[in-house]
């Protein structure tokens, strides 16, 4: 029975592996047993839906497609996905274990580079923790909650961009796991050079009558549509 289950196994592997190829998607290198990495196995990317979602009703309405900021890259999903319609894509990732992956997945594209720290309101380096089986959940906020412990550095976009680069950002992903609002904190100048498309992720935890920190400081610099 079990030669019989791997045997199947080893088919769909290959079956699924000809439907990326034929698809387009790129070879991404994974973690093994990882909640995010088995969905890019399984699907070719995570969050399929919602990558189709940004190209199709977001990137058409880009003013220009200049520079892409990855904030809470991981191992490069969104980089992957959406990166390729951009002159430059800058991938941030604090954790030393997932850069070195975002590091090798970056070498797939000429317009990507890698900065292996996060970002926040001011530079600092912070002990957390993750786990095995969802290594991009690690977050500031994590504290000493997991068993692996690492550390982040964290720096201020504003100052780790130059004045060229901070007047031509076309889109940011923030995806920090609940550090959202003090990564905005620190790129307050770009939002205002450049006036980029944000997409950021909130937990529900964060929501109070009906909003959130991260929204108010975008609305207060000039932001007032917002989709979910």
């Amino acid at each position: 029975m079990l030669e019989r289950r791997k045997y199947f196994a080893q088919e769909f592997t290959k079956s699924l592996q000809r439907d990326h190829r034929k698809k387009g998607y790129p070879p991404l290198a994974i973690f093994s047993q990882d909640v995010i990495c088995t969905r890019v196995f399984l699907q070719g990317f995570f969050e399929l839906q919602k990558l189709q979602s940004i190209r199709q009703h977001g990137l058409p309405h880009l003013k220009h497609k200049s520079i892409f900021l990855d904030i809470g890259a991981n191992i490069g999903n969104h980089t992957a996905a959406l990166g390729p319609f951009f002159e430059e894509v800058i991938a941030f990732e604090p954790n030393p274990r997932t850069a070195k992956l975002l590091e090798a997945n970056a070498m797939l594209f000429s317009n990507v580079s890698v900065r292996t720290f996060g970002l926040s309101n001011k530079e600092e380096c912070v002990q957390t923790s993750y786990e095995d089986h969802n290594v991009g959940a690690a977050s500031v906020a994590s504290g000493n909650k997991y068993e692996n412990k690492v550390e982040f550095h964290l720096k201020v976009l504003d100052e780790q961009l130059t004045p060229e680069q901070m007047s031509a950002v076309s889109l940011i992903k923030l995806d920090v796991e609940g550090h959202e609002y003090e990564a905005l904190q620190g790129m307050v100048r770009t939002l205002k050079e450049s006036s980029p498309l944000v997409l950021f992720e909130i937990n529900e935890t964060e929501i109070v009558d009906g909003t959130t920190k991260a929204k108010e400081l975008l609305y207060e610099n000039g932001y007032i549509n917002f989709y979910s």
